[in-house]
C-alpha cells in the first residue's frame, strides 16, 4: 500500500512509517484493512484522515491510530483512564485496557465515504474539494449521533454482535457439513 500524505508525496520519496509522517505535522491519508471498525469505517472502501496526536491527553469517543507490536491499529476511546485508556473496534466484543499515550500516534478527524476514484484523488484534498465521495468530519452532527447511538450502549452491541458471530459460525458449519467438508 501506497502511504499518501497531503503534501503530495508518495512512493519511494514519501517517508516510510506512519510515524515519521505524524512526526513532522503532516496528515496521514490511507484507507484501511480489517473490519475492527464497522460499520463505520468499511475495508478498503472508505479513506481516513488521521491527523498528529494533539498534546495532552485524548477524550471519550476519540479514535486514536496506535502501535501494537509492530501493527497499526485505529480503535476507539470508550474510557480515559489515569494510566492510559479503555480501547475497542466499533465491530468488536473485546476490550484492550493498556493503551497508553506513548503508543498513540495520531486521531482520527474525518473520513470520506464512498470515494469510487480511489486514494489518488486524495492527494490534493485540502485543494480539490470536488471529490465524488462523501466527506464527514469527526464534529459533524452525523458523525456525533453515530458514536452516541454505538457507544452509549456498549455491552448491548456487545451482546449482539457475540449472538451474531455465533449464528455465522453455526451457519458456516452447517454449510460445510452439506458440502463435504471437513472442519
Amino acid at each position: 500500500m501506497k502511504i499518501l500524505t497531503d503534501s503530495g508525496e508518495a512512493g519511494a520519496a514519501a517517508p516510510s512509517t506512519y510515524e515519521e509522517i505524524l512526526g513532522r505535522g503532516q496528515t496521514l491519508v490511507y484507507t484501511n484493512v480489517g473490519r475492527s471498525m464497522m460499520p463505520l469505517l468499511r475495508q478498503r472502501r472508505d479513506i481516513l484522515i488521521i491527523e498528529p496526536k494533539p498534546p495532552g491527553r485524548l477524550k471519550k469517543y476519540d479514535v486514536p491510530l496506535y502501535k501494537r507490536g509492530g501493527k497499526y491499529i485505529l480503535h476507539r476511546i470508550v474510557e480515559v483512564t489515569d494510566t492510559g485508556y479503555v480501547i475497542i473496534g466499533d465491530n468488536n466484543t473485546f476490550y484492550e485496557y493498556d493503551v497508553t499515550d506513548d503508543m498513540i500516534l495520531g486521531v482520527l478527524t474525518g473520513f470520506v465515504r464512498n470515494d469510487p476514484a480511489g486514494i489518488e484523488k486524495l492527494l490534493f484534498w485540502k485543494k480539490d474539494r470536488r471529490m465524488k465521495g462523501k466527506r464527514y468530519s469527526v464534529e459533524d452532527r452525523a458523525y456525533q449521533a453515530y458514536v452516541h447511538l454505538w457507544c452509549d450502549h456498549l455491552p448491548v452491541r456487545i451482546g449482539i454482535l457475540r449472538l451474531r458471530n455465533r449464528g455465522r459460525r453455526a451457519l458456516s458449519r452447517i454449510y460445510h457439513f452439506l458440502k463435504g467438508d471437513r472442519r
